[in-house]
């Protein structure tokens, strides 16, 4: 199946970039986003949920290899006795 592109709901949005809607709702909070009434619908910018939802997994994944070159580099300083 073919992804869709451009204005989607939030719940399809949150779906498709393996996010829940709070985190879209933060994103519009800081500016990061902007959620559109449609009636009584909420719309995103698909490709700009997958891109936000990209970026925060990247910096989840860095963060982790970060913790474990810090931990490797003490391991190594402080050999235990």
């Amino acid at each position: 199946m073919d992804r869709p592109t451009g204005s989607v709901t939030l719940e399809v949005a949150a779906s498709l970039a393996g996010v829940d809607v709070g985190q879209i709702r933060d994103w519009a909070a800081i500016d990061g986003l902007v959620i559109e009434q449609r009636g009584r619908i909420e719309t995103v910018l698909l490709d700009r949920v997958i891109a936000l939802s990209t970026a925060a997994r990247r910096r989840r994944q860095g963060s982790g290899r970060d913790a474990l070159r810090a931990r490797l580099a003490d391991a190594r300083s402080n050999p235990p006795k």
